[in-house]
């Protein structure tokens, strides 16, 4: 989706070159304060203990991180 405006992005709604996008998704592993597996998410969300790494074809890209 567009990062500033929450459009869902498709092959009518491309991204471009200088807007900034993001990407919902889960399984990223344990999270700081730990919080039990299948419970609803909380208000304010967790953060993943581990570093977040995406890659596009080979090249790893921009800096990730998870909500505060």
């Amino acid at each position: 989706m567009d990062a500033d405006s929450g459009v869902l992005l498709d092959a009518s709604k491309p991204a471009h070159q200088v807007r900034g996008i993001q990407v919902l998704a889960t399984g990223f592993g344990r999270v700081t304060p730990d919080w039990p597996t299948g419970l609803a998410a909380r208000s304010r969300p967790t953060r993943v203990v581990a570093g977040v790494h995406a890659y596009l074809d080979p090249h790893s890209v921009g800096s990730f991180r998870s909500p505060n």
